[in-house]
């Protein structure tokens, strides 16, 4: 039989001697393989050939080329489930039927029966290990079982594999975004230039990586690396500004824009180290780009708006960017009517999610009425009993109108809520101060430091101050204030600078 198979013009004298093989014999899977090349090739039979197919993968599950021909029959034919059973039953019979395992999670990734995809691709990859796709299979089903950090290293290893896959370069960036994987070598924002890379213009991959970009920020700003979350933002700026053309209908563009670009405005150091200016043009030049950064902020807050007016966060947004843009104002004091304008801004986010408590603490720090600040913050708290910020700032707006008794009510729930707050402790060690000096006694004195020493411990309050510094270079007391803080750490050397 094999030899009239290899005769060109004997292959009908080779299925007929098959057949008798087939009849003597009915153990040799190759004889099957034969006979499902012929009704396949020749006779145009494939009800057939799939027959032969089946019956050869029956006694010799291990073979590759056959089991794979036989399922991309079947896969064709749309004959899904008999091609799950023929893969299932072969991957029973030998766990080295590797192909088998490979067609099996694939399948089983298509029906999103995703722990039994783990295990199948699992198999699979003994024998495929360099197979990229297999590996994207693996991942997908890790993601969508929760595993993101199992995945996350899945698909960094098919994108090693094969370096043109967009899949890969998309779900490994969103994945660490989502986990805020940013100090990794091979972080969020790398995996989405990787994907530019492949292809410029993926609006998947823009927006993943102006989201990265912004994750990348905020982490240098906590920790206040201010010049590096200056040079970050810039880019997230330029890469936003760049997409507009493409994507200028689309509000998370404008949205990415105006965070880039007001973050940039409050992380933007002061930096004098330029010779040809004096000190004050240096200053002037300063203030000019942060202004038009906060500027530009409000202008895409507003185009977001345009775009989507019933999302209520943007007027949040655009409200802090407007607060933010008048406080940069000098020297004259804005006027009512400006800060009335972004409290009708956030009203107007209210009514489109007023069950927002975030929300309603925006009202109450845009608000000059001290009575409107209280409702606000009190609605918050309706909303979410445990939000710290708005009892902190409750417990501030009592301090002011001489309400000690409520406001010392208002910080102990704010230090419940988040012990890591500066402003409760703050405030606590100003009110035991002040009892100190009504009643001279030794106890509520020793109460205020006690309080005021763990506000200053925080790391957040050590930032600001070291942000203010450099926002106020010109003013002495902040650098008193750096000073006094770095002393108060025995951080004695920046105390040293900051008094010089």
């Amino acid at each position: 039989g094999r030899v009239y198979w290899e005769t060109e013009d004997m292959k009908e004298k080779a299925a007929h001697e098959f057949v008798e093989s087939a009849k003597l014999d009915p153990s040799r899977a190759d004889t099957f393989i034969y006979l499902g090349h012929y009704y396949r090739e020749l006779a145009k039979d494939l009800r057939r050939a799939v027959r032969c197919y089946q019956k050869a993968v029956a006694l010799d599950a291990e073979n590759e080329a056959t089991g794979e021909m036989l399922c991309d029959i079947l896969d064709h034919g749309g004959q899904f489930s008999m091609e799950k059973n023929i893969c299932e039953e072969a991957s029973k019979k030998s766990p080295r039927a590797f192909w088998a395992w490979r067609r099996l999670g694939f399948i089983q990734v298509a029906e999103r029966k995703w722990s039994e995809a783990i295990s199948s691709t699992q198999y699979g990859l003994r024998g495929y290990p360099t197979d990229s796709r297999l590996w994207e299979a693996l991942a997908l089903s890790y993601k969508k079982l929760g595993m993101l950090t199992a995945a996350s290293k899945a698909f960094g290893r098919a994108f090693d594999l094969d370096n043109s896959s967009l899949f890969a370069a998309l779900e490994m960036g969103a994945i660490d975004l989502a986990l805020s994987a940013f100090s990794k070598v091979f972080c969020s924002s790398t995996a989405y230039r990787e994907a530019l890379r492949i292809s410029p213009g993926e609006l998947i991959a823009i927006h993943g990586l102006v989201s990265s970009l912004l994750g990348q920020a905020r982490e240098c700003f906590t920790q206040g690396a201010f010049w590096w979350c200056a040079t970050i933002l810039k880019e997230a700026i330029d890469l936003a500004i760049g997409s507009r053309s493409m994507y200028g209908h689309l509000v998370a563009i404008w949205k990415h824009l105006g965070d880039a670009s007001l973050m940039y405005a409050q992380s933007l150091p002061f930096e004098s180290a330029d010779p040809q200016r004096s000190w004050q043009e240096a200053v002037d030049s300063w203030y000019s780009e942060r202004v038009d950064a906060a500027n530009n902020a409000v202008h895409a807050y507003r185009r977001a708006i345009h775009l989507l007016p019933s999302e209520g966060s943007l007027y949040r947004d655009l409200a802090t960017a407007m607060e933010y843009t008048l406080n940069l104002k000098k020297p004259s004091r804005p006027s009512q009517t400006r800060w009335f304008e972004t409290e009708i801004i956030v009203c107007c986010g209210l009514q489109h999610d007023g069950s927002n408590a975030d929300m309603w603490v925006s009202l109450a720090l845009v608000t000059q009425h001290k009575g409107l600040r209280q409702h606000a913050l009190i609605q918050a708290l309706r909303l979410d009993a445990n939000h710290a910020i708005a009892w902190a700032y409750l417990g501030q707006l009592y301090l002011s109108l001489g309400e000690q008794v409520l406001a010392q009510q208002s910080f102990d729930r704010a230090r419940s809520a988040d012990p890591t707050l500066s402003l409760p402790w703050a405030g606590m060690a100003l009110i035991h101060y002040n009892l100190s000096q009504r009643t001279t006694s030794k106890d509520q004195a020793l109460e205020a430091f006690a309080s005021c020493s763990c506000a200053v411990q925080l790391s957040c309050v050590n930032l600001a101050l070291q942000h203010a510094s450099q926002r106020q270079p010109l003013q002495a007391a902040a650098h008193n204030l750096r000073g006094l803080s770095c002393e108060s750490r025995k951080d004695y050397m920046p105390a040293v600078v900051a008094y010089r």
